[in-house]
C-alpha cells in the first residue's frame, strides 16, 4: 500500500520532524563516543528554549563538519583545525553557509571543552549582497503578481509581502487577530520576529487583506491562522512550501523572468523605503536589530540625494517618476485602495465608467426580468 506524505500541524512541527531525521543520521555514522556528546550538545540548545530553526542550523552545520574529522574531538589539534576549515572554505558553498558552518562548529568545540582550539577562530562575516536597482522587483512587478494571483488569500498574500517588507516566518506566524484595521489601512502586529514583536501600519494591502478576510473559512474565529488552506473541510495553516509556490505560480502567469522567492519583496521594500526612511526609522519597520548594517547597505543602494545632487550640479532640474505602490482614496467610504483597484473591496463602489456602466446594464436586465417574470419574487 502507497504511503502518503505526513500531514504537520504546523511549519514547527515539520522542522523538529526534519531535524529529528537528520540528527539519527548523523549519529549512526558516529562512533558510540561522539554520538553521545552529539546528543549532549543539541539536547543543551532544545532544554534552553532555542528555536527549531536554530536545532535544524545546528543539525545541518555538525552533518557538514563531523564526517571531516577523522579522530576523537580530545585529539584534536590547531593544524587539523586549520586543515578542515581550508576543506570548508575549498567547498564551494556561499559564504553565508560557510559561516553558519563554522559557528556550529566553534560551539561545538567549546561545548567539548575544546576553547584552546576556538580562542583564535574568527567568524567571517558574510558580505552583506544587495540585489542591483535592475534585478529588484519594480511597482509593475509587483502589480503584475498580484494581478496573477488566483484567489483573495494569494492577492493579500503577495501585496502584504510587498509592502510590509516582513520575513516569511514573520508573515506565516499571523493570525486573524494579528489584524487591525483603522481608517488609513490597517495596522498588522507581527508576534515574533529576530527583535521580537512589533507593529507597522500597511495602507496598499488593507484592501486586499479585507477582501480575504471576508472570504477566509475561519474569519469568525480571530485566532485561526491568517493564511490556511482554503479547500477542504479543515484548513490548517498552509506551509513555507505552499508559500513559494503561490510565489512562483503567480510569477509564471505574470510573465516575470526575474528569479523571485519570498524574500525579493524584502530586498525590494527595503530599497524603497531607504529613499524616505532613516536608517533608525527602517531597522523599526523591518525589525532589524540595532547593530544590524542592513539599513546602511539599502541606503547606500537606493543612491538616496545621489542623483539630484549631481544634476544640480550641473544646472539640470529632472522632475522624478514615483515608482511606489499607493493607494488612493475611495470616494465613498475613503478607505483606501490601491489604485488600479476597479471596486472598493470595502464598500463594493465601482470605480471605472466601463464598470460603472456594467454595473447599470446589469441591473437594469435583472429589473426586466422581475418585471416579466414575477413568480420569481414569490
Amino acid at each position: 500500500m502507497a504511503e502518503y506524505p505526513k500531514i504537520y500541524n504546523s511549519e514547527e512541527e515539520r522542522i523538529k520532524a526534519s531535524c529529528d531525521r537528520g540528527l539519527d543520521e548523523l549519529l549512526d555514522k558516529c562512533s558510540d563516543e561522539r554520538a553521545k556528546l552529539v546528543k549532549r550538545f543539541i539536547n543543551s540548545y532544545r532544554v534552553s528554549g532555542t528555536s527549531v530553526h536554530t536545532t535544524r542550523n545546528n543539525v545541518t552545520g555538525l552533518r557538514a563538519v563531523l564526517p571531516l574529522i577523522d579522530k576523537s574531538i580530545d585529539d584534536l589539534t590547531g593544524e587539523d583545525l586549520e586543515d578542515l576549515l581550508i576543506t570548508l572554505a575549498d567547498s564551494g558553498k556561499s559564504e553565508r553557509t560557510l559561516k553558519s558552518y563554522t559557528l556550529v562548529l566553534k560551539k561545538f568545540l567549546e561545548f567539548a571543552g575544546r576553547e584552546d582550539l576556538t580562542k583564535d577562530m574568527k567568524i567571517r562575516r558574510p558580505r552583506n549582497k544587495a540585489k542591483l536597482p535592475e534585478d529588484l522587483l519594480t511597482r509593475d512587478d509587483v502589480a503584475a503578481l498580484i494581478d496573477g494571483a488566483l484567489n483573495p488569500r494569494d492577492k493579500a498574500l503577495i501585496s502584504l509581502l510587498y509592502e510590509s517588507g516582513a520575513r516569511l516566518g514573520e508573515i506565516i506566524a499571523l493570525k486573524i487577530k494579528h489584524i487591525e484595521f483603522n481608517e488609513h489601512g490597517a495596522y498588522v502586529h507581527f508576534p515574533q520576529g529576530k527583535t521580537g514583536g512589533r507593529k507597522i501600519l500597511v495602507v496598499f494591502s488593507s484592501m486586499y487583506l479585507n477582501e480575504w478576510l471576508i472570504t477566509h473559512p475561519e474569519r469568525h474565529n480571530r485566532d485561526s491562522w491568517l493564511w490556511c488552506q482554503i479547500r477542504g473541510q479543515t484548513h490548517p495553516r498552509i506551509t513555507q512550501a505552499a508559500f513559494r509556490a503561490v510565489i512562483k505560480n503567480a510569477s509564471k502567469r505574470a510573465g516575470i523572468k526575474k528569479k523571485i522567492n519570498p524574500h525579493s519583496f524584502r530586498h525590494a521594500q527595503a530599497t524603497e523605503l531607504a529613499k524616505d526612511f532613516t536608517e533608525q526609522q527602517m531597522k523599526q519597520y523591518l525589525g532589524w536589530t540595532q547593530d544590524s548594517t542592513m539599513a546602511a547597505v539599502y541606503v547606500h543602494l537606493s543612491g538616496r540625494d545621489m542623483d539630484s545632487a549631481i544634476l544640480q550640479k550641473n544646472g539640470i532640474k529632472v522632475e522624478e517618476r514615483d515608482t511606489r505602490l499607493k493607494a488612493d482614496e475611495c470616494p465613498r467610504c475613503h478607505k483606501m485602495i490601491p489604485p488600479d483597484a476597479v471596486y472598493c473591496g470595502f464598500c463594493g463602489l465601482p470605480l471605472t465608467k466601463q464598470i460603472e456602466n456594467r454595473e447599470k446594464d446589469l441591473s437594469q436586465k435583472i429589473a426586466e426580468i422581475l418585471q416579466n417574470n414575477p413568480e420569481l419574487l414569490k
